[in-house]
């Protein structure tokens, strides 16, 4: 078998990492920050009183019907989570209130769901063409759906990859985290310990060939690895703007989930219904390539969704520019995961796997069955 080193332990990273180890390969897992998880960590809180809290990077969305869930899954890692109820969920047009999924709005969603787009096609000639979008409200709907199952506002993007992810958010719906996505991370290092893969933390890496070992995977984002290989890496990143909070219950319980129609933002309540104590909640701004944050406009549909939000904070922070996906689906060819003979790359701007965390494990599985395969090849020649 193998020697392979893992650069980098977001989650593609470790799911690379433990599904190499299983398969029987040495493996040693560098991370040059001192926590696993990358962006997929979450921040832990105390509130005073014995109370904490843990906060994801902005607001996560777990894909039950993603390939993700099926990985992960192999590994048994199952993290627990709810899913927010359709009835519950809400329009928000300049001001307005509306259900997010009426009978006309569902009958929009299913056919972007029930489309396949020419491969070429990019979302926003794909909604000019298909007449379920062609009155002005359905279109702002259509794109109101893409936007938050995505994160994406960008024209370009794929419309076979925004038909399918849409789908999977319509077939198994997503899932927001209990204990935040470090309910991923931790066993999925634990994973890794218990297998056998030696961890490095605070272990930046600067030159691959100093590395010993037979095969290189590089589970870092584009810029690393560029910096790591010279080779560019030109791709579009997806941005948001995230205001992450924890309040001391809702002035309004009923609005746990609103969605901007004909406006880019967000606002979800990533706590289980029916708990008591703290709640953890996510207003976002979908970020197109040439806009920044607008900590105004975000707080003052915050305003609006929540009145008075301001009197009950526990825990504010604001991210200005946060990267959702290192690389926009655009119908153009894809990043392979091979880049040579030696090396592969895993993240969640590399393959055809999905979406966001599923593009990312996606790539991980798929870089695990070519370490297989070139290690059984190496083996018998």
């Amino acid at each position: 078998m193998a020697r392979v080193a893992v650069v980098g332990a977001g989650v593609g990273g470790l799911v690379t990492a433990a599904l190499a180890r299983q398969a029987g390969h040495s493996v040693v897992l560098y991370e040059s920050a001192e926590q696993l998880g990358g962006r997929a960590r979450s921040t832990e809180h105390d509130l005073g009183s014995g109370r904490r809290v843990r906060l994801n990077l902005g607001p996560h969305a777990y894909f039950a019907a993603g390939a993700a869930r099926r990985v992960l899954e192999r590994l048994g890692v199952k993290p627990r989570g709810f899913t927010p109820p359709t009835r519950g969920l809400l329009a928000w047009r300049d001001g307005v209130f509306e259900p997010f999924l009426d009978p006309r709005r569902a009958w929009v969603a299913a056919r972007l769901s029930a489309a396949a787009p020419p491969a070429t096609l990019q979302v926003g000639s794909w909604l000019d063409e298909l007449p379920a979008t062609r009155e002005p409200m359905a279109r702002a709907f259509a794109e109101a759906l893409i936007r938050v199952t995505t994160y994406c506002v960008d024209r370009r993007l794929s419309a076979v990859a925004a038909a399918a992810q849409v789908r999977r958010a319509l077939i198994g719906g997503v899932r927001y985290l209990d204990e935040g996505w470090q309910s991923i991370v931790d066993p999925l290092a634990e994973r890794c310990r218990a297998l056998g893969v030696e961890l490095r933390t605070r272990a930046r890496i600067n030159d691959l060939d100093a590395l010993d070992a037979d095969r290189l995977v590089l589970a870092v984002p584009p810029n690393e690895v560029s910096r790591l290989t010279g080779r560019r890496v030109d791709l579009t990143p997806l941005r948001t703007a995230n205001l992450d909070l924890v309040l001391d219950g809702l002035p309004v319980p009923r609005r746990r989930a609103v969605f901007g129609v004909g406006a880019p933002w967000y606002f979800a309540v990533h706590t289980r219904p029916g708990v008591k104590g703290p709640v953890v909640a996510h207003a976002m701004q979908y970020l197109a390539a040439d806009t920044t944050g607008d900590r105004a406009g975000l707080e003052a549909f915050l305003d609006s969704v929540q009145p008075s939000w301001r009197e009950r904070v526990l825990h504010a922070r604001y991210l200005p520019s946060l990267t959702a996906q290192h690389g926009m689906v655009d119908g153009s060819p894809v990043p392979s995961v091979a880049l040579d003979e030696r090396t592969l790359v895993v993240g969640d701007w590399v393959g055809a796997r999905g979406l966001l965390l599923d593009r990312s494990v996606g790539a991980a599985d798929d870089a695990a069955r070519l370490l297989a395969v070139a290690s059984t090849g190496t083996m018998a020649a």
